[in-house]
């Protein structure tokens, strides 16, 4: 049995589930849903999978910073490359809250 302290809350297993199911939600509807949509799936689908056993294990900043690189990648894969201003944008537009907000 593994002790809590030893336990690594940003597993590549959370990662890679991640990007397993924003890829399958994308290769199905691809770009023919709207953006409201697509973000929808995102936050109820892809989401829990990155932030399983964070409600009971400690995340440090490295972790943090890691998962949200996570989820930026997804929106930069949708929109293409753009600034930090537009990207806090389209994230507070579609209710993607920062991994500190959504952990409070």
């Amino acid at each position: 049995m593994k002790v809590l302290s030893d336990l690594n809350v940003h597993s590549p297993k959370n990662k890679a589930g991640f990007y397993r199911s924003f890829n399958a939600i994308f290769g199905k509807i691809g770009r023919c849903a709207t953006e409201e949509v697509v973000f929808a799936l995102i936050k109820t689908k892809c989401l829990p999978v990155l932030l399983y056993e964070t409600e009971v294990c400690p995340t440090n900043a490295a972790d943090l910073q890691s998962m949200q690189f996570t989820i930026n990648r997804v929106i930069i894969k949708l929109y293409g490359t753009m600034s930090q201003n537009y990207y806090q944008e389209v994230s507070n537009y579609f209710g993607i809250n920062t991994l500190k907000e959504l952990l409070k």
